[in-house]
């Protein structure tokens, strides 16, 4: 057993091999040799090919032809893998079996990046929204996105949002939770979430992608209570004077007094 190439291309090229029977002398009989075929690649949908040889009294060669059924599809190279399972009119005499590499000849998809909302809300539980990875045409395997986080807001004390996004085989489309983490400080009203493409497997970037998301803060900010130390000082000695607040603040918290009364500042 034998075959003219050990690949061929999908779509363009060479998609076509011829498989070769070949007996050690002739025969005065008919002989098949009946195929069998495995590997990654599947029958009738990636390759045809008839499942029998018939080598005709008087001949010492026949063949059949394998070829590559063309698709749409980015994949992976694919193998058909074709053995000799039984025969009739001839003996195999060791194991046959040869391999032909189907080569994919079709273009990468290219992902586009995108977001539910553009703002979420802190409040807690937090608010969500989806960061979607969308490819130019379905691939028949997986194509995985790796994001990179960058912006104001910190992520696991801001924010939680996976690291890939997988556009699984056959779909157009995959995406993952970007999840506000609610807390009780008042802080900057908004802090950004810039969600850009790092890498993709299987795909290409579409251009530079990158997302901004706002997140907006709802917290009060806190009140203001002041205190003294005592209400009665003497001449020449200090009082110390507190401000204290309602609740811990994520900003800082300047207070300004006003003074007045009968005593006269720096008197």
């Amino acid at each position: 057993l034998a075959v003219t190439s050990a690949s061929m291309d999908e779509d363009f090229g060479t998609t076509v091999v011829f498989v070769n029977a070949t007996l050690s002398l002739v025969s005065g009989l008919d002989a098949t040799v009946n195929l069998a075929k495995s590997g990654t690649a599947k029958d009738n949908i990636d390759y045809s090919m008839s499942p029998s040889i018939f080598i005709p009294a008087g001949s010492a060669t026949q063949s059949t032809l394998l070829e590559a059924l063309g698709d749409l599809l980015s994949e992976d190279n694919e193998t058909v893998v074709i053995d000799i399972d039984t025969t009739a009119g001839a003996e195999e005499a060791v194991p046959q079996q040869v391999t032909v590499t189907i080569m994919d000849d079709d273009p990468l998809p290219t992902v586009l990046l995108s977001v539910d909302s553009l703002s979420i809300n802190e409040s807690a539980p937090g608010d969500v929204t989806n960061v979607k990875a969308t490819v130019s045409a379905i691939a028949g395997r997986n194509v995985t996105v790796t994001l990179s986080k960058s912006g104001a807001a910190i992520e696991g004390k801001d924010y939680t949002l996976p690291g890939t996004i997988v556009v699984v085989e056959g779909n157009l489309s995959g995406s993952v939770s970007l999840s506000a983490v609610g807390d009780l400080i008042d802080e900057d009203l908004e802090e950004t979430i810039v969600i850009a493409i790092d890498t993709v497997s299987n795909g290409l970037e579409d251009n530079v992608q990158q997302e901004t998301v706002k997140l907006v803060d709802d917290d009060a900010a806190p009140t203001v209570a002041l205190s003294v130390g005592s209400d009665i000082t003497d001449e020449g000695t200090s009082v110390l004077v507190t401000t204290t607040l309602s609740a811990v603040s994520g900003l800082p918290v300047t207070v300004t007094f006003s003074k007045s009364g009968t005593a006269i500042e720096n008197d």
